[in-house]
């Protein structure tokens, strides 16, 4: 809990200050991410990343941020980028391989071209919460990133994975 210094150099703290004149602590103004386009400059990069649980809802919350005028979100849902960027990708036999996962930079920052002056842009993978080397590859190429993590109880994931197969 942040401490008001004004307050404490007159030493009101530890009093009960009257309702009526009390300030309340209000935190630091937000700053926005580096990245984050300002005046109409072009993002070119995430400036957020939904990671989580498979069937958690991160395909809600990706098509509900789609809808925001102020946001751009990557036309693929998933693609990868940081949990294969340079790997061969996995194929499950013939008609298997992925074909909307991206391995290389230029892939990737194409698919922010389209957003312009956003204000925000991202895009949704849950193989991020898995896959060891992610972590380290996100740092990499977006140290000032947000994450927003959906997780979800293993047990229920479970019961739905083996509902929908």
């Amino acid at each position: 809990m942040a401490i008001d210094r004004a307050r404490d150099s007159q030493g009101d703290l530890g009093r009960n200050p009257d309702p009526r004149t009390a300030v309340p602590h209000r935190p630091p103004a937000c700053r926005l991410p580096r990245g984050l386009a300002h005046g109409g400059e072009r993002v070119n990069l995430p400036t957020f990343l939904i990671i989580g649980a498979a069937r958690s809802g991160s395909t809600t919350l990706h098509d509900c941020l789609r809808q925001h005028p102020q946001v751009y979100v990557s036309p693929i849902k998933e693609p990868h980028f940081f949990s294969y960027e340079g790997d061969p990708l996995p194929c499950a036999g013939p008609g298997g391989e992925p074909r909307d996962w991206v391995t290389d930079i230029d892939g990737y920052r194409n698919l922010f071209a389209g957003a312009g002056p956003a204000l925000a842009a991202g895009e949704a993978s849950v193989s991020y919460l898995y896959r060891p080397a992610t972590a380290e590859r996100i740092s990499r190429r977006l140290p000032r990133v947000r994450l927003v993590a959906i997780l979800r109880n293993p047990a229920v994931v479970r019961v739905t994975v083996l509902t929908f197969l």
